[in-house]
């Protein structure tokens, strides 16, 4: 990819939203400062609902879909990385189950993992859940008690740099940057201002309503 963006000189960005989200934060905290004692082995359950409808009529599901660990469930794959380090082993197996008329690649599987530092795990994934974005959790098994996490859908966070309010703006139109608390960037209204408490979805990080 990096190869291909220089040679048609266009910009690469790598996103990973998911390690702005609150919950992840606390807990990468927790283990640089060996609050957890030493991890022993971990469980990633990604659970969503992606229905035909989803697929049909663009690239999702075809050729240029890398499947649905890589396009459903990246982020995540990419917090665990943050949190635990880098793959030695990973083997398992994958499945299309319940897409086979819509998606050329799998829509769900199982992989066991061994990390660098000897942390083994599982990952377990599928667009096939009855409801939509029903599970993302990680569950951890410490020296000490076990801690789980279930990433929520949604956050709330304080918008601490944006630009003033313009008489004259109003809710609609493009929008304004705005930074929150945890150094996210986002695009809200131009109503929103310092101090406000914003709800924002965890799978897109974008702004959904003012909290406050």
């Amino acid at each position: 990819m990096m190869e291909t963006a220089a040679r048609t000189r266009r910009k690469l960005f790598v996103v990973k939203s998911t390690r702005y989200n609150p919950a992840i934060i606390a807990l990468k905290k927790a283990l640089d400062q060996n609050l957890l004692g030493k991890i022993y082995s971990f469980q990633l359950n990604c659970f969503w609902n992606r229905p035909a409808a989803y697929y049909a009529g663009s690239w999702k599901g075809k050729e240029l879909d890398g499947g649905s660990l890589f396009t459903q469930f990246s982020h995540y794959i990419d917090a665990l990385l943050w949190l635990l380090g880098d793959l030695k082993t990973v083997t398992g197996f994958r499945k299309n189950m319940a897409h086979k008329d819509s998606v050329m690649q799998e829509d769900g599987g199982v992989v066991s993992v061994e990390m660098q530092h000897a942390v083994t795990g599982g990952i377990n994934w599928s667009v096939n859940a009855y409801r939509e974005n029903m599970e993302v959790s990680l569950l951890l098994t410490p020296t000490g008690e076990i801690l789980g996490i279930e990433l929520p859908v949604t956050v709330i966070q304080t918008i601490t740099e944006c630009e003033p309010n313009v008489k004259g703006n109003t809710a609609s139109g493009s929008g304004k940057i705005a930074y929150t608390e945890t150094g996210l960037r986002l695009t809200v209204p131009f109503f929103i201002e310092v101090g406000d408490k914003v709800k924002i979805d965890t799978r897109t990080l974008s702004y959904i309503e003012r909290a406050n």
